[in-house]
């Protein structure tokens, strides 16, 4: 994903000289990675919430626009549901009955894990309006390459508690012959990409700068669409 970013932002910033002047800055990112599929969201294992960080570089190209690419990278999301296996039906004899009860309790059950992670690799055009004192809101758009990672696996077979009144027990797991491997997909798919930014000036060459992106993609081959809603602080050093 480098290489789409990179050399076009490098060939950007050196086709004027007026890039040469103070106006190329290096940010770095920490943010908060809010993931969303489309799908059921009770069942939806891909959800989750996560955190990130990148580095980017960009330049002014007039008063009001600049050009910026960068890396973001957000952290592993991990969903775990179970997977019911079997049903043990168990006699119960209470003492003042007069006719058994029969109580039907899982034996043991799998459990289904998926992981996820997202990198991108974003070139963003920004708008900034004239503004006066230290504070410089500004918003921006453009293309992010995703590459996004998930994996599936089936864990256990894992004991569970039995519920049913007058059973406070714990069932053994029983050994099932099932081996389900773990299966990784990944896609690089393009996504749209907007943010909203806030530079706050420390110094004439330092800022802080709060901000929100948000990225919407579908994955490859039909599969699901998404969204990953980014907010985050940078800090910016302007040269």
């Amino acid at each position: 994903m480098q290489r789409f970013i990179f050399p076009g932002l490098v060939l950007l910033i050196a086709a004027s000289p007026a890039f040469a002047q103070p106006g190329v800055f290096v940010s770095g990112s920490a943010f908060a990675d809010l993931k969303r599929f489309s799908g059921d969201p009770s069942t939806n294992t891909l959800d989750g919430t996560a955190v990130g960080g990148g580095a980017r570089v960009g330049a002014f190209l007039s008063e009001h626009w600049t050009v910026e690419g960068g890396i973001d990278v957000g952290g592993t999301t991990t969903a775990t549901k179970p997977i019911p296996i079997g049903v043990l039906s168990r006699t119960v004899q209470p003492g003042a009955l007069t006719s058994p009860v029969i109580s039907s309790l899982p034996i043991t059950s799998f459990q289904s894990r998926a992981t996820n992670r997202l990198a991108a690799a974003t070139l963003l055009l920004g708008y900034h309006p004239t503004t006066a004192g230290r504070i410089h809101p500004s918003v921006l758009g453009g293309l992010t390459f995703l590459h996004v990672t998930r994996t599936f696996e089936t864990i256990g077979p894992m004991p569970l508690t039995v519920v049913s009144p007058g059973l406070p027990t714990i069932l053994p797991p029983i050994p099932i012959a099932l081996v389900i491997r773990p299966v990784t997909l990944i896609d690089n798919v393009p996504a749209a990409t907007v943010g909203f930014e806030t530079a706050i000036d420390l110094t004439h060459h330092l800022a802080v700068v709060p901000e929100l992106r948000a990225h919407m993609f579908s994955l490859s081959g039909g599969g699901a669409s998404g969204f990953a809603i980014r907010p985050g602080v940078v800090v910016r050093w302007l040269f």
